[in-house]
């Protein structure tokens, strides 16, 4: 989506990224984000897959997710709160959360986010489980 939306701020995202590997759980999904060469991979993981040495670690449930997106709470708090939680060295964690803003940037002027965000929170709402798919791959 940013990458077709945004040309300009997906560029920047790719190099914020850098060489980072961010592998996140949220409840029963896990999905492993990663850059290869000009674009950026999402790709599905096994629930019980090793995390890649070297890779950022963040996992949350889609609770804290939900209240996010709707400004009921902010990272900080959810972080302090241990409803987010992260590993990773601190220049990669730093290196992540530049990424973030540029992704929440770049999302919030694409013309298909509101549309992606009902679907993911229909998903949410319509289910006891996790949805199949949080993130919409670069590569699809």
């Amino acid at each position: 989506m940013i990458e077709r939306e945004q040309p300009r701020l997906f560029v920047r995202l790719c190099g914020d990224l850098g060489a980072r590997v961010i592998d996140a759980r949220v409840e029963s999904e896990r999905v492993r984000i990663a850059r290869d060469g000009d674009r950026l991979t999402a790709s599905e993981v096994p629930p019980t897959a090793p995390v890649i040495a070297g890779a950022i670690w963040v996992e949350s449930d889609f609770a804290t997710i939900d209240a996010l997106l709707d400004g009921e709470t902010t990272l900080l708090d959810v972080v302090w709160g241990d409803r987010v939680r992260l590993r990773g060295s601190i220049d990669e964690l730093l290196g992540a959360h530049d990424a973030l803003v540029t992704f929440l940037c770049a999302a919030v002027r694409c013309p298909s986010a509101p549309e992606l965000l009902k679907r993911f929170r229909d998903g949410v709402a319509g289910r006891t489980t996790a949805p199949t798919s949080l993130v919409e791959s670069s590569a699809a």
